[in-house]
C-alpha cells in the first residue's frame, strides 16, 4: 500500500499499516456511514469482484491457448469474507460472523464432477486433501482435512478467535452495548 496516496486528516500512515485506524470505522455512532456511503462501498466491492472475474477469464483463456486447461485443477476460494455495513462493520473483522466465515469454494478440472453444486459442510483445511485426491497423490496421514470428493462427510466445522491481538486490532476498547451485541 502506498500510504502517501491516502489523504485524509483522520488517517495516518502508521494506522494504515498496523491496523490501529481500523477501529475508527466500526461501532462509532457519530462517524458511522450513511446508507448512500454503504451502498457506494458495496458497489466498489462489486467492481473488485468484476475485475477479478475479468482477470480470471484472461488467465483461463491463456491456459486454453497453451492447451493446458484440460490438465488444470482450478480452485477458487478466499481466506475470509467481508463486512460491508453488516453489524455496523466495514472490512473483515476478527469476529466469527457468517459474513467473514462463509467463503466461496469453487473447484473445477479433471477428476471432479461437472456442473454440481453442493451444500454439505466443508472447511478450507479440506482443500489440501482434495488437491491430493484429484491429483492421485497420497494424502499424508498428518492432515486433518477430508477430500471433498471422498465418501466421508463432515459432521461439523469449527472456528475460533484468539484474543491475543485485541489491543493491536483496536477492539479491546469496545464495551457496553456494542460488546453485548457482538457476543
Amino acid at each position: 500500500v502506498d500510504t502517501r496516496s491516502i489523504d485524509h486528516p483522520n488517517v495516518r500512515s502508521d494506522e494504515i499499516t498496523d491496523g490501529a485506524g481500523f477501529k475508527d470505522h466500526n461501532f462509532d455512532g457519530d462517524g458511522w456511514l450513511n446508507d448512500i456511503e454503504i451502498s457506494l462501498l458495496r458497489e466498489l466491492y462489486g467492481g473488485l469482484v468484476d475485475y477479478l472475474d475479468y482477470q480470471l477469464a484472461a488467465f483461463l483463456e491463456s491456459l486454453a491457448e497453451m492447451n493446458e486447461l484440460e490438465n488444470t485443477i482450478l480452485i477458487l476460494t478466499s481466506d475470509h469474507g467481508e463486512h460491508l455495513g453488516d453489524k455496523e462493520m466495514i472490512g473483515h473483522s476478527h469476529f466469527l460472523f457468517d459474513e467473514v466465515m462463509r467463503v466461496p469454494l469453487v473447484i473445477a478440472g479433471p477428476g471432479g464432477p461437472e456442473n454440481t453444486r453442493r451444500t454439505d459442510l466443508a472447511s478450507l483445511i479440506d482443500v489440501y486433501d482434495t488437491i491430493c485426491d484429484l491429483s492421485n497423490v497420497p494424502t499424508p496421514e498428518h492432515t486433518s482435512g477430508i477430500s471433498l470428493f471422498s465418501q466421508q462427510e463432515r459432521e461439523a466445522v469449527f472456528a475460533e478467535y484468539g484474543i491475543r491481538d485485541l489491543d493491536k486490532m483496536g477492539y479491546s476498547s469496545i464495551d457496553g452495548e456494542i460488546r453485548k451485541r457482538l457476543k
